[in-house]
């Protein structure tokens, strides 16, 4: 019961997130644009975009934690949503961006926002999914709420096999399946061909299956259901 209540906000809420992952997007770049053309820097540009989303009626608060490249690390490297605050948090490091050459900073930024946008949309559908749990099952959403905040790591005994096994994480895990595809190239037509026979889609154009059949394996229920979803997914592009 539990997990049809989750799978029907998906489910029903997917396309209006990657619509409102298009807006914020769209926001972004517009931003960059302007700024670039009035001769600013790219750190100018990465350190202007809490703005967007900062007194926005139309768009959740979007934080960026701006790091160092080592002091983040595995699934939630590029960020989590905080459902205690209703934020999404978003990590960045601005070396990672930056260059002296202004072109080279320009393309490493283009790469960054690709990336950006995937995880973005990730982080909405958790969102989306925390919202629904808190209206319908107010003692689930507590329980989860303690699970969730509690990320793998060396000090507690949670594992990755436990994250990427979570309801949650497989529905929108699923979705970063079908959008890698999408960037690696594949067309709408292809990726609705080609995800019914995983076995040809290889670590390159899917490091998320990758993953999850690496942790799992290809006959283990947690893959095939990724890949339920995933087929889903890919029948609304």
């Amino acid at each position: 019961m539990y997990e049809k209540i989750i799978s029907s906000v998906v489910e029903a809420k997917i396309i209006d997130q990657k619509i409102l992952t298009k807006k914020i997007m769209y926001r972004y770049r517009l931003l960059t644009r302007n700024i670039l053309k009035n001769r600013k820097d790219i750190e100018h540009v990465i350190y202007m975009l809490d703005s967007v989303t900062e007194n926005s009626k139309e768009f959740p608060k979007i934080i960026f934690a701006y790091i160092a490249s080592d002091t983040v690390a595995g699934k939630n490297k590029m960020g989590y949503y905080d459902p205690i605050t209703d934020s999404i948090i978003m990590n960045i490091n601005p070396s990672e961006i930056m260059a002296e050459d202004r072109l080279e900073a320009e393309i490493n930024l283009a790469a960054f926002f690709t990336i950006l946008e995937m995880n973005l949309q990730h982080e909405l559908i958790h969102r989306q999914q925390y919202m629904k749990i808190k209206e319908d099952k107010k003692e689930k959403y507590d329980e989860y709420l303690a699970k969730s905040l509690t990320k793998p790591s060396l000090s507690n005994s949670r594992t990755t096999k436990d994250y990427l096994g979570d309801i949650h994480e497989v529905m929108t895990h699923a979705n970063d399946v079908i959008q890698e595809l999408k960037s690696n190239g594949y067309t709408k037509k292809e990726i609705k061909e080609i995800i019914k026979q995983p076995s040809k889609i290889s670590a390159s154009d899917s490091f998320t299956l990758d993953d999850y059949k690496k942790e799992f394996g290809s006959n283990h229920p947690i893959y095939k259901k990724l890949l339920q979803y995933a087929i889903s997914y890919a029948a609304k592009l």
